[in-house]
């Protein structure tokens, strides 16, 4: 799938599961998601990572998003363990645990997000996801700009700073390279 993803140089691109932990990226996904200290799991970078308030415009809708994409995959039987793992360790937020008490939810499939990127100013994009029928509670996130638009021009420039791959894609990569 990361070869798929990685032939959209234009798309941050992205694989997450009901746990909102992020399972392969494309090099822009990579940059986009450069201001986070770790960027493995959406709702950890939301709720536990100072950057996640200076990076979404709408922090709090956002925010509300997430917990209600949490809440969704709490009610399936395959997913409600590990979705209590994560809700457990998201409860160290204040805002987060009152969100989560809502008890709201919310299926995702588009959303337009505002954000702030240190590097390259204010982006929108549209977030895009999907679910991969062969990938058990998988999902594809592609995140796309109007064709000519700000920010468009502003996702290329983007895609030209360097952002190392994560440490788990350089050791798959050497083990893939022949003689």
């Amino acid at each position: 799938m990361t070869d798929l993803m990685d032939r959209w140089p234009m798309n941050p691109a992205f694989v997450y599961d009901d746990t909102q932990e992020i399972l392969a990226t494309n090099a822009l996904g990579r940059a986009l998601h450069s201001p986070f200290k770790l960027a493995d799991n959406f709702a950890r970078m939301v709720f536990l990572d100072p950057a996640g308030t200076r990076f979404f415009v709408e922090w709090e809708r956002v925010a509300i998003d997430t917990v209600g994409s949490l809440r969704q995959a709490w009610g399936k039987g395959t997913s409600r363990h590990r979705v209590e793992t994560v809700v457990a360790e998201l409860r160290a937020s204040a805002d987060f645990e009152k969100m989560w008490e809502t008890h709201a939810i919310t299926g995702k499939s588009y959303q337009r997000k505002s954000i702030d990127h240190p590097a390259v100013g204010r982006l929108t994009l549209d977030y895009l996801t999907f679910a991969i029928p062969d990938a058990h509670d998988h999902h594809l996130l592609v995140c796309d700009a109007p064709a000519g638009s700000p920010s468009e021009r502003l996702l290329e420039l983007l895609g030209s700073l360097t952002v190392p791959p994560a440490p788990h894609e350089v050791a798959d990569e050497s083990a893939t390279e022949r003689p």
